[in-house]
């Protein structure tokens, strides 16, 4: 069995992005925003916001019964590429379609990002598809 690595910096009380107590979820994730700068956040704003676990990217800690954040993961997480298309359905005026593309772990981290997408749009957040497209077919930077 490794080393048992812990945070050694002051102790994270809340999310960096939402505000959100972590001593409450006892998790956190010391990793890259999408945006670029670093920072502590619960499990929500990472997943909307995180650019992945692993060197450079960032860290997954839980919070012990010590009061030590211990360090569960940090291996590289392989980001995929999906299209989704769907409807929004504002509650006055007409129904239009919406595409785009997101980048996820897996179908369901896709899912709830058109889901949190779609909300800000429309009342029904159920209508739309999501489909994995090859790599070299996704979203340019």
């Amino acid at each position: 069995m490794g080393e048992r690595l812990y945070w050694i910096g002051s102790n994270p009380t809340n999310c960096d992005l939402c505000k959100t107590d972590l001593l409450k979820g006892k998790v956190f994730i010391d990793g890259k925003t999408k945006q670029g700068p670093w920072g502590c956040m619960c499990t929500a704003c990472y997943q909307e916001q995180g650019f992945g676990l692993g060197v450079g990217r960032g860290q997954k800690y839980v919070l012990e019964a010590d009061g030590k954040w211990y360090k569960v993961e940090d291996e590289p997480t392989k980001i995929r590429f999906w299209k989704f298309q769907g409807w929004v359905h504002p509650p006055q005026g007409d129904d239009y379609e919406i595409q785009g593309e997101v980048t996820a772990t897996t179908e369901e981290r896709a899912k709830m990002f058109v889901r949190a997408h779609l909300a800000k749009k429309s009342s029904c957040t159920d209508d739309f598809t999501v489909k994995e497209i090859p790599r070299d077919k996704g979203i340019k930077k």
